[in-house]
């Protein structure tokens, strides 16, 4: 017994003595990038100078628009008097005419593209009247003008360099997700939209990221913020012009002394095609549960009728498909995460620096990382009762199905690509960074969220394969206390060792993975933005590694690849491939039905 006790002493002595070598040799590391990077040096300076700068601020107003003494004079939105209807009485009756010279329907013409302005036409209720002006009162900020403070991941990335060093010069994380309708609304209609439901609700829309004298950065309102200025007008001739224009969108320079969102309307001047409405937020707003808390305040249902999101459909939200389990299953659970709670640290521990992906022909160097040149690659639209009828059958579940698709279509790529890797038969490690979001209150916006680290099954040899892995590594990652161990573990490093090495240990992170994977879930039933039905939504993020994104909407699958076209080549193979690898879950599942639909 004393044996042992004697030998157990021993390994517990070596285990403690191991982790300290660990955290001492991985903190010299971080130290010794940091040191090489003289721009650090500054950044400390102006920490310790933080409190005198945020003085100039507040002297030069540069993060404030002045309180007036006296409410401002309306503003005459001269934009939109074109799309201002004149607002007279029909008049009835077979003799009805109108006199007008500049009436393209006077007696015995019939005109049917000439408008007629006159107030006084029969048919004038029905055209566009260009002397009409929207008078708007300015708005007013409806919550407490108080100053908020952030939690520790909003401070991440609303921090001027980012979650990353600034010597890498990675641009923050931007959200864009596009609408497509066939009528766009008006400028007007989308100004009052955001001022009667988005402001008054939430505090960030109207107020910006200042940082203390103590370096810690909360929120400050902005008064008299501009609406109009935050929705901008953009003619197109083609729905090319549209992809164009949101690949414009990536990897943009944020003013910080502004409100960071804006909606872009795109009015598609080409016959028989779509417009769009882009709605771009700063992931500083709220991680992916918050931001379509905020898209369900802009639609309504077919009648009308507002989608907010209420108590109960957010907790069924966040509960996902889990059914409820009986008390010796919560006690096996609970179990099982006492076990793996070591495991889950080394894991988590490890990902900056041990067990690096392999290299392939679809890795992002880290010298790319803050590259601008991200192309956007939708996927054709994927049928969500074929992705179902899938799950169903195999008993898995619908992520289950997208992420076996995805480490399908990578293979597929690679072997398109003639990949060393793939071809000499050997074992291929690709990760992918998953957002994971944790319950949180429905009061406000929040980043409540972490990266968890999945390995995409890649080098499985068929489908059905592909997808019993996906399944036990997804189920592993659930029964897992992975999540709440990584978001531990940042707070502590955030804390104790400060931005600059947090922010080099992010970015070591991403180094060892090939892509982020985000599936949020959308709308099951059409929606409407200013009372105009959307045909598609689609959502576009531009990140130091390749992404991948997914919703669902209306019984459809939505996915984009965005990535850098000078690392994977011919990057439209990767939405063909996915196509395919979906037809042969399909087939291997032997269900029925189309892998797409039609736009």
């Amino acid at each position: 017994m004393a044996a042992d006790s004697s030998s157990t002493e021993l390994r517990l002595l070596a285990a403690v003595t191991a982790l300290m070598l660990f955290f001492t040799a991985a903190f010299a590391q971080l130290r010794m990038k940091l040191a090489a990077e003289p721009s650090n040096k500054n950044r400390s300076l102006m920490r310790k100078t933080s409190k005198e700068v945020l003085t100039r601020q507040l002297e030069k107003q540069l993060y404030r628009a002045p309180r007036l003494p006296t409410p401002p004079v309306p503003v005459v939105d001269t934009e939109e008097i074109e799309h201002v209807e004149a607002r007279v009485e029909r008049v009835a009756g077979p003799l009805a005419r109108c006199y007008s010279t500049s009436c393209g329907r006077r007696e015995g013409q019939e005109g049917h593209n000439v408008r007629c302005y006159s107030p006084s036409c029969p048919r004038g209720a029905q055209l566009i009247a260009p002397s009409t002006a929207t008078v708007e009162p300015p708005f007013e900020l409806k919550h407490p003008k108080r100053e908020r403070r952030m939690s520790l991941f909003s401070q991440i990335l609303s921090h001027p360099t980012g979650a990353f060093p600034a010597s890498s010069k990675i641009p923050a994380t931007t959200v864009d997700t596009v609408f497509y309708v066939q009528n766009l609304p008006s400028k007007h209609a989308m100004k009052r939209l955001f001022t009667d439901r988005i402001l008054p609700k939430y505090h960030r829309f109207s107020a910006i990221p200042v940082e203390g004298a103590d370096g810690t950065i909360s929120w400050q309102p902005y008064e008299n913020i501009n609406v109009g200025a935050h929705i901008l007008l953009h003619t197109v001739n083609s729905e090319r012009e549209i992809h164009t224009h949101t690949e414009s969108l990536f990897c943009r320079t944020w003013d910080q002394t502004q409100p960071m969102w804006f909606v872009h309307l795109l009015r598609n001047t080409a016959a028989d095609e779509r417009s769009a409405i882009i709605v771009e937020l700063h992931h500083v707003l709220g991680d992916g549960i918050s931001q379509m808390m905020i898209l369900s305040e802009i639609v309504t249902d077919a009648q009308g009728r507002s989608l907010t999101v209420d108590e109960k459909k957010f907790k069924k939200m966040m509960a996902g498909s889990r059914k409820p389990k009986s008390l010796a299953q919560r006690v096996l659970s609970r179990a099982g995460y006492a076990v793996n709670t070591g495991r889950a640290v080394a894991k988590v521990l490890s990902l900056p620096w041990i067990g690096g992906d392999s290299q392939t022909a679809m890795k992002i160097p880290p010298a790319k990382f803050g590259s601008v040149n991200r192309v956007l690659v939708p996927v054709p639209t994927l049928s969500l009762a074929l992705i179902k009828a899938i799950k169903n059958k195999t008993g898995t579940t619908v992520n289950d199905v997208l992420v076996a698709a995805l480490g399908g279509a990578f293979r597929r790529y690679l072997e398109y690509r003639s990949d060393d890797a793939i071809l000499a038969g050997r074992h291929v490690q690709m990760r992918a960074l998953m957002p994971f979001s944790f319950p949180r209150p429905l009061d406000d916006l929040h980043n409540r969220w972490t990266l968890i680290s999945a390995q995409l099954p890649v080098s499985e040899p068929t489908p059905l394969a592909r997808l019993q892995a996906a399944k036990r590594r997804m189920d592993a990652i659930k029964k897992s206390p992975e999540p709440v161990v990584a978001l531990t573990l940042q707070q502590l490093a955030y804390r104790f060792l400060g931005h600059d090495l947090s922010a080099q240990t992010t970015l070591d992170v991403f180094s060892t993975h090939h892509c982020i994977f985000t599936n949020v879930p959308g709308f099951a039933e059409r929606i409407y933005i200013a009372g105009e039905p959307v045909c598609a939504m689609l959502p576009c993020v531009a990140n130091a590694v390749t992404q991948v994104s997914v919703v669902s909407y209306c019984d459809a699958m939505h996915m984009t690849f965005v990535v850098d076209d000078s690392v994977v080549l011919q990057p439209e193979r990767l939405a063909l491939f996915l196509v395919r690898e979906l037809e042969g879950l399909r087939d291997a599942a032997g269900v029925v039905g189309e892998a797409t639909l039609s736009a």
